[in-house]
């Protein structure tokens, strides 16, 4: 996952390799809109689509010289895989579902019912229905499993600590505050010193599109559709590219996309016997 500066890619092969993996998990986006409508697949949909925007923020904040935001990000998408491993081979999504329906209804009522806020500030917050107030009750009384993965724990639980080692745990360095915390972007911003240079920073958007590529293939094996195997290519082809092994992602999305919007890249698994 962690290349030398020699084996890195030309920044522009970075940035063509995320913009097509834009495309391609727009792609799978499309086809979870389309053909799965399971509760396990919406979640993963949902993760889809953050983890994309995600990647996308970075090679922003990239360009805006912004590297230890990018890392704070990274760290970010990182913890969206771990997430999406653990509630799947757990088979949590109920689970996650239910836990996220009161999160968000307990954050929503606090602000509600806080005197310090008026009434306009609290203009705009969405108020919960019947049926939401009725689920919450049945929830709270009933009780509900699912606790926060922890990182450690799920990059051991696939084989591969490396990526808490140093993934999820080297970026938290940026995310956290330190002493020496925008000295970077004091000189950056000042022109003073060695004027914010951090050096080659392509390592950065070469993690992060590793980490989508590696979300993406497990989403596609976690929904409740079998997809074709022009989309596993597609995936291992940008495992490839990043790896020096060759441009085949390019190849693959060129077929995807002589196939025209009608076609159709997944389909219901069928039932086992």
């Amino acid at each position: 996952m962690y290349k030398s500066e020699e084996t890195l890619l030309p920044e522009a092969e970075y940035r063509f390799l995320l913009d097509a993996l834009k495309a391609f998990a727009t792609i799978v986006l499309f086809e979870c809109h389309r053909a799965a409508s399971e509760k396990r697949d919406l979640i993963i949909r949902n993760f889809i689509a953050r983890a994309t925007v995600t990647l996308e923020s970075i090679l922003r904040l990239w360009d805006a010289r912004a590297f230890g935001d990018c890392w704070a990000l990274f760290r970010t998408l990182v913890d969206r895989h771990f997430h999406l491993h653990m509630i799947t081979i757990n088979d949590e999504f109920d689970a996650f579902e239910e836990w996220s329906f009161v999160r968000l209804f307990e954050m929503n009522n606090n602000i509600a019912s806080d005197t310090t806020l008026t009434t306009e500030q609290k203009e705009g917050q969405p108020k919960p229905t019947l049926e939401q107030k009725a689920r919450y009750k049945e929830l709270k009384a009933r009780g509900f499993l699912w606790r926060e993965p922890k990182p450690e724990e799920a990059a051991k639980s696939f084989g591969l600590p490396i990526l808490y080692k140093f993934g999820y745990d080297y970026a938290s360095r940026f995310l956290h505050p330190l002493a020496t915390d925008g000295l970077f972007e004091f000189e950056y911003l000042t022109q003073l010193g060695d004027k914010g240079d951090r050096g080659d920073q392509r390592l950065i958007l070469h993690n992060a599109a590793l980490s989508l590529t590696i979300l993406l293939n497990e989403a596609l094996l976690a929904t409740s559709v079998e997809w074709r195997g022009l989309m596993y290519d597609c995936i291992e082809g940008f495992r490839k590219a990043l790896t020096g092994e060759g441009l085949e992602y390019k190849v693959c999305l060129a077929r995807i996309a002589a196939e025209g919007p009608e076609f159709e890249w997944c389909r219901p698994k069928a039932p086992r016997v």
